[in-house]
């Protein structure tokens, strides 16, 4: 602290900084907070938001029954930098919470990503609305009204079929990226190979024309 502050007194008590952050304006903090992200947004040029709903460890509070705060953020992981987060309310869940999170950040030109429980119609098309890109997880057990893959359940079986059938004649005659990554983290060694095809090389799909020009992984 003493590198960004003077400070002639030493560093303050916890009580101290207890007794600022209780007079800051949360609505006013938060403000100046997304002028300031909108600023280094634009500088340092993001282009992968990856948005996530995590619940806070030790929020909750068992005297007062009240459950843990649950939070959707976006993350720039190039840049190892939240952008923005939105409360999910306690009578609701995150794909509420994810298009209000949206419109707090200026995305235009990133590509967002999110897991299944973000592959909604609604929020894909606030996405391109916000002139960004996106990419989906699709999954066979979604339980959502709105969910890509519970309308259309055969667009997952579709996609993976595809896979399995080009994967074992060796992506014979198809336009395809091949990405594969070494990581180690969590007590363990994961190996992740990434196939990357256009939409075009995969025969006509399930309501396709919801889905032209974006990406699925």
């Amino acid at each position: 602290m003493e590198t960004f502050l003077e400070l002639p007194f030493g560093i303050p008590s916890p009580d101290t900084f207890r007794r600022v952050f209780e007079r800051i304006n949360p609505k006013e903090f938060e403000q100046c907070f997304q002028v300031w992200i909108l600023s280094l947004v634009e500088k340092l040029g993001v282009e992968v938001v990856a948005i996530d709903g995590k619940a806070l460890k030790g929020s909750y509070d068992r005297k007062s029954q009240l459950k843990a705060l649950h939070m959707v953020s976006a993350w720039s992981k190039e840049h190892r930098l939240v952008l923005g987060q939105a409360k999910v309310h306690a009578k609701s869940n995150e794909i509420t919470a994810i298009p209000a999170l949206l419109e707090m950040l200026d995305l235009s030109g990133c590509i967002i990503t999110i897991d299944a429980m973000g592959t909604q119609k609604s929020i894909a098309k606030k996405i391109i609305e916000a002139d960004a890109d996106y990419v989906l997880s699709l999954k066979d057990n979604q339980t959502l009204e709105d969910s890509l893959t519970l309308r259309y359940p055969t667009l997952h079986q579709q996609v993976k079929n595809w896979f399995e059938t080009s994967l074992s004649l060796g992506f014979k005659n198809v336009e395809v990226n091949i990405s594969q990554r070494v990581e180690k983290g969590h007590h363990r060694i994961e190996n992740r190979k990434v196939y990357t095809v256009p939409v075009s090389q995969i025969p006509t799909l399930y309501e396709q024309n919801d889905c032209v020009g974006r990406s699925y992984r």
